[in-house]
C-alpha cells in the first residue's frame, strides 16, 4: 500500500494553497481599538485581524470569526508577552510594515520586513495575514511562518519551530507547554524551560531517526508529519477527498492547549449563521499526565471528571492568574515574629491518596 503517503502527498500539495482570498489592504490604511475601524477581515469573513479585548486593555492578534453567541477564537497574537495596549493605540500600514502609534507617537513596529518594500498588505481567507511587495510580486511576511498556539489549514510547522500553549483560554499570553518540530524528525510536547533533551517530555510522536521536517495540516484536516518520501497522519477523514471538497464551511486549526494537549479542531459554519466546533483527534494523554500541569507545591486530581490543580496542606494559593495551573506557598507568614524551632512544632506529615 505505497501509494497511499503518495496520494496524500499530492493532496497536501493541491490544498495546502486553497481558501486564500485576498482583500487588499493599501498603505496609510489604520487600525484602532475603539475608533471607526478596529480589524481588518478576509474576503470570506471567517478570519480578521487586529485589535481585541485583553485583560484591562487589547492585544493585537487574528481570529476566527464565530456567531453569536459563540466567542471568536483566538488563531494568532503579536508580541503575546507585552502588556495590554491601551485604547488610544494606533496600527498604520507602512512601507517598513505595521507600525504602532500611542498618543500620535511612533512606537515600536509591531510587523516588520526590515526594509522599506511593503506595498500592501491582506488578511487571507485561510488565517494568513500577509504583507506583500507589489513590485516584485513577492510577500515579504506572514503570520503563517510565526506560529503561536495555532496552525490552520495550510500551515507547517517546520523544524525548530514551536508552539507554545497560552496562560489561560482568556489570556493568550506564553503558557506552560510547548510543541517542537525537532530535527531529529520527532514531534515534541515538553513543560516550558525544559532542557529539550527529551527528558521532560511528556508526549512524543516517536518518529526520533526519520526523515520527517513538518508538522502540517491542510484545509481538508489531515494532520500529519510530513518529509520527502514519508508522511505520517495523525489524523484524516474516511470519506473520500471529492466528497470533503464539497463542504467549504468546515474550518480546520490544530492547538496546543492550555493543558498541553494538542488537539484538532473542526469549526462548521453553516449557511444559517450557526456554527458547531469538534474535537476530531487529540494526543492520548490521559487528565494528570501531563509533566508540569500543576504549578509548585501543588497536585493534580480529577474533580467532577476535570484535571484539577489543589494545594498541598499548609499550603494556600500565591496568586490567581486565570491558569488551570497553580502555584502554592506555605500558610503562614515568615513575618509571624516566632521562632524557626516553634515554627517547626506546627509542621506534620500527612498521608495523601495515591
Amino acid at each position: 500500500m505505497a501509494f497511499i503517503p503518495v496520494v496524500l502527498s499530492l493532496l497536501f500539495m493541491l490544498f495546502a494553497e486553497q481558501g486564500t482570498g485576498k482583500r487588499v489592504i493599501e498603505l496609510g490604511s489604520r487600525l484602532s481599538p475603539e475608533g471607526n475601524q478596529s480589524s481588518w477581515a478576509s474576503s470570506s469573513g471567517h478570519f480578521a485581524f487586529g485589535f481585541y479585548s485583553q485583560g484591562d486593555g487589547f492585544a493585537v492578534g487574528i481570529w476566527l470569526v464565530n456567531v453569536s453567541p459563540a466567542e471568536n477564537t483566538i488563531v494568532w497574537t503579536a508580541n503575546r508577552d507585552s502588556p495590554p495596549l491601551s485604547s488610544n493605540s494606533t496600527l498604520q500600514l507602512t512601507k517598513t510594515g505595521l507600525l504602532f502609534f500611542q498618543d500620535g507617537r511612533q512606537g515600536q513596529v509591531l510587523l516588520s520586513n526590515f526594509v522599506d518594500v511593503t506595498s500592501s498588505a491582506s488578511m487571507l481567507d485561510s488565517g494568513n495575514f500577509v504583507l506583500y511587495d507589489d513590485t516584485h510580486n513577492t510577500v515579504v511576511w506572514q503570520s503563517f511562518e510565526h506560529p503561536t498556539d495555532t496552525i490552520l489549514g495550510g500551515q507547517n510547522l517546520s523544524i525548530n519551530a514551536k508552539l507554545v500553549s497560552s496562560v489561560s483560554n482568556s489570556s493568550h499570553s506564553s503558557g506552560r507547554f510547548f510543541l517542537l518540530m525537532q530535527g531529529d524528525g520527532n514531534l515534541v510536547a515538553y513543560p516550558v524551560n525544559s532542557p529539550e533533551t527529551g527528558g521532560d517530555a511528556y508526549w512524543a510522536s516517536n518518529t526520533k531517526g526519520s526523515t520527517f521536517q513538518h508538522l502540517s495540516l491542510n484545509v481538508l484536516g489531515f494532520l500529519c508529519l510530513s518529509g520527502p518520501g514519508n508522511l505520517h497522519c495523525f489524523f484524516n477523514h474516511s470519506i473520500s477527498p471529492g466528497m470533503k471538497l464539497q463542504n467549504k464551511t468546515s474550518i480546520y486549526r490544530s492547538t496546543v492547549d492550555v493543558d498541553g494537549n494538542l488537539r484538532l479542531y473542526e469549526h462548521q459554519l453553516e449557511g444559517n449563521g450557526s456554527s458547531h466546533v469538534q474535537v476530531l483527534w487529540s494526543t492520548p494523554l490521559k487528565k494528570c499526565e501531563t509533566k508540569g500541569f500543576c504549578g509548585f507545591n501543588s497536585y493534580c486530581s480529577i474533580v467532577t471528571g476535570h484535571a484539577m490543580c489543589e494545594c498541598f496542606p499548609g499550603f494556600v494559593p500565591s496568586k490567581s492568574n486565570g491558569s488551570v495551573s497553580l502555584d502554592c506557598v506555605l500558610a503562614h507568614s515568615k513575618g509571624s515574629g516566632k521562632r524557626s524551632e516553634d515554627a517547626m512544632l506546627s509542621y506534620k506529615v500527612t498521608m495523601l491518596e495515591n
